[in-house]
């Protein structure tokens, strides 16, 4: 638009009052692309159109003095500054969200802007520890759930669509200023850049479907991998507990132990293999939730009781702590249930040394679900160990599949790093969730939220 430096004698928001109705729309055309917030400012900070996001974060965030007096000053900030010429500028918010503020020029001249967000980078997997240390009062777990209703947006996209956006407001604007363009020139302005927007979209869904063909044929080869490794380890295993019984005749006693060693590791690698088969129908949503009234006190006597047989060899205490009050019974699938405590416990044994503490109880408690402003009766129950711990950068990742944190020569344990993927998967199904609290050489406690009445309608 080199050929537009002409005097600048007008302001932008005299223009857009006269059209109001279609930068309201295209403004909306893109929330509805990419479902970020979208603002458009003039040259003295006014907003002209806006086209408001997701906003829980926002709103945790002025409950909180600190948090409220950082978001007026960045507020303000964005207001008060204009890019300069043709540049697109990076705010982070204390956060850990993102905008993009984009120039609308005219000629030379900027005479308003566009800010893009806030949205979250793709890196991003927590709060800043800034954020978290403002206020005593911030829960980390309920501002992340809030912040990750945000989209995530890849930073080189998010400036790219900030720009089209200034790029065709400019357009509008100068059509409506000057009045020499003709029809065809405007459309034909707004047509490129929605063709351009609309070829990136493609581009994005394309590769999102790529995306879930791929996770869902690393699924089909988990389970079929697992498949062919489990029938000729039950073979195995088969043939090795009948020579233990003397089928093959009399055995020696270092026989004896060598037998018992090979059916005790094939047994484990066939655990493995169920887990896997297990993680494999989770993504590929073949698992069922089948709840029920279920006796909370059956569950925790038959967890404790696993956990002592787990830990005995290790002198490892596991202790049920007595129930103050009536806890009601839960409303969940009992097999999923016994199966994420078991994947919970299975961890507390395994990382807490000789002679540690394990201990579980459970309360009556209620937890912000998935229905809008309503808390959810439910139980809290927590299992507590004096292990190992998490180090505080591992604490958000410990849920993905595959993941492990005490892995090498320092740290000589096994697993999958699948176990707690799939019990995060059930506490989800049943509109629970999971809290973790970790201290490094202190102990780890995991809650699990889970309900006591069916799930109302949004839940389902």
């Amino acid at each position: 638009m080199d050929e537009l430096n002409l005097e600048l004698t007008f302001s932008l928001a005299d223009v857009a009052h006269k059209d109001r109705d279609l930068y309201r729309e295209v403004c909306q055309s893109y929330f509805d692309l990419y479902g970020v917030a979208i603002k458009v400012f003039d040259d003295n900070g006014s907003i002209l159109f806006e086209v408001p996001g997701p906003s829980a974060l926002c709103q945790y965030c002025f409950k909180i003095p600190p948090c409220r007096q950082a978001c007026i000053h960045l507020v303000n900030t964005i207001r008060r500054d204009l890019p300069p010429f043709q540049t697109v500028q990076k705010t982070t918010c204390f956060t850990g969200a993102e905008y993009r503020v984009a120039p609308i020029h005219y000629g030379t001249d900027v005479v308003g802007k566009v800010l893009f967000g806030p949205f979250l980078p793709p890196e991003l997997r927590d709060l800043p520890a800034e954020f978290l240390a403002m206020d005593r009062s911030i829960d980390s777990w309920e501002a992340w759930e809030a912040a990750k209703r945000f989209r995530r947006i890849n930073p080189r996209l998010a400036d790219q669509i900030a720009k089209n956006l200034a790029t065709v407001i400019e357009v509008m604007a100068f059509v409506g200023f000057k009045g020499l363009m003709t029809t065809n020139m405007h459309v034909q302005s707004l047509s490129e850049a929605f063709e351009e927007i609309n070829q990136k979209n493609q581009k994005l869904e394309s590769q999102i479907a790529r995306l879930r063909e791929l996770n869902n044929q690393r699924a089909s080869f988990l389970a079929a991998i697992s498949k062919e490794i489990k029938a000729p380890l039950t073979s195995l295993i088969g043939y090795a507990e009948m020579l233990q019984e003397g089928v093959g005749g009399a055995l020696t006693e270092d026989q004896k132990e060598f037998l018992k060693t090979i059916i005790d590791q094939g047994e484990s690698l066939f655990a493995i293999t169920q887990t896997i088969e297990e993680l494999s129908r989770i993504e590929r949503g073949q698992v069922e939730i089948t709840p029920k009234p279920v006796a909370v006190v059956d569950l925790l006597d038959r967890i404790v009781r696993q956990g002592k047989r787990l830990g005995a060899p290790r002198d490892i205490q596991v202790k049920l702590i007595p129930l103050q009050d009536p806890i009601p019974d839960l409303f969940v699938d009992p097999d999923k249930v016994h199966s994420i405590l078991q994947r919970i416990m299975n961890n507390a044994v395994k990382f807490t040394p000789s002679g540690g503490h394990i201990e579980v109880s459970a309360r009556d408690d209620s937890f912000f679900g998935a229905t809008h402003n309503s808390d959810n009766p439910a139980v809290a129950i927590s299992i507590q160990d004096t292990g190992i711990g998490i180090p505080p950068e591992h604490v958000g990742q410990i849920f993905d599949p595959f993941f492990t944190v005490h892995r090498g020569p320092e740290h000589p344990y096994s697993g999958t790093g699948v176990g707690l993927a799939i019990a995060k998967a059930y506490t989800d199904a049943h509109a629970g969730r999971i809290l973790v609290q970790s201290t490094p050489g202190q102990g780890t406690t995991v809650t699990v939220f889970l309900p006591t009445e069916p799930p109302g309608p949004l839940e389902q």
